[in-house]
């Protein structure tokens, strides 16, 4: 593979690691490796040729990448194969540009601003295939309200919007259930270990799993109210003391660990906040431990 001249926006999803490239014979483009130089390849070649596609806002989204490729308008889904690589459209009007602000709303859906010739730029959201990518308000009938900064923020899309009378102002959208990963894992152990969860959808079953753990390891997860981070030697804990609960030992095989959870239908529960974070060690060998990321489950429809 010829070495690449130039490469940015390195994201991390899963077990590989996607990033931009320009080898000096595609211009740049987005490749992902898995750490080997038999594993290192292009994705795509959205601009055929020397010409460059501009990737940009590459974004992890669950188990996959998604970014936009700026020179041809287009943007790009990706869980690291070819046959896993494609173009997401919206099924109704086609975008005018390609979208800007990619922000995962949970494990099932994406928001994003993106304009049509109808409607100008405003917020859309998409779950990553077309049907299921729509416009999600017209909050400027008349003109764009141009939505900047969408953010998922204690299970609420936030961000900044000129609706046309107002002037730019805060808006908030309910995107419904989510799990968002809070922190980062604290590798005392060096691994690449990482807690993950589906949407808490009401009535469903959400799984929760940790990938990437050492070798002989066990430990423990616990659930609790979200809370302030607090220091645990150089790890933080994101867990209300007062609330945490002890749910299980975990004893992942082959790296891997997974539960599956019930979620209440309750109404009165929808819009309920509870955090999930593990601890693994070593079942025999050297001192350690390796304490994961915290996922926010809020959860809903």
């Amino acid at each position: 593979m010829p070495r690449p001249l130039r490469f940015a926006d390195l994201r991390v999803v899963g077990e590989l690691l996607f990033f931009s490239a320009n080898d000096g014979q595609r211009g740049a483009e987005v490749w992902v490796t898995d750490g080997t130089s038999a594993g290192t390849r292009l994705l795509v070649d959205v601009e055929p040729g020397p010409r460059s596609s501009l990737p940009g806002r590459l974004t992890a989204w669950g188990d996959v990448a998604i970014w936009t490729a700026s020179g041809p308008g287009t943007t790009w889904t990706s869980d690291g194969t070819t046959a896993g690589t494609r173009e997401l459209r919206p099924g109704g009007t086609a975008w005018s540009r390609a979208p800007i602000g990619l922000e995962p709303a949970g494990s099932r859906r994406l928001v994003l601003a993106a304009a049509t010739a109808g409607s100008g730029t405003e917020p859309w959201i998409s779950d990553g295939t077309p049907a299921g990518t729509v416009q999600l308000a017209e909050l400027n009938p008349q003109y764009s309200s141009d939505p900047f900064h969408l953010t998922l923020s204690n299970g609420k899309i936030i961000f900044s919007a000129d609706d046309g009378t107002h002037g730019r102002e805060l808006w908030v959208l309910d995107p419904g259930a989510s799990a968002q990963g809070v922190g980062a894992t604290c590798p005392t152990l060096g691994t690449t270990l990482r807690l993950q969860s589906d949407d808490p959808v009401q009535g469903a079953v959400a799984n929760v799993s940790i990938a990437g753990a050492a070798p002989s390891t066990a430990g423990a997860l616990w659930l609790a109210l979200p809370g302030r981070p607090v220091a645990a030697g150089p790890c933080l804990l994101h867990l209300d003391a007062a609330s945490t609960a002890f749910v299980g030992a975990i004893t992942p095989a082959a790296g891997r660990w997974n539960l599956p959870v019930p979620v209440p239908a309750l109404p009165g529960l929808r819009g309920l906040r509870v955090a999930w974070q593990a601890l693994l060690a070593p079942a025999a060998g050297p001192l350690g431990a390796d304490l994961t990321n915290t996922v926010v489950w809020t959860l809903g429809e």
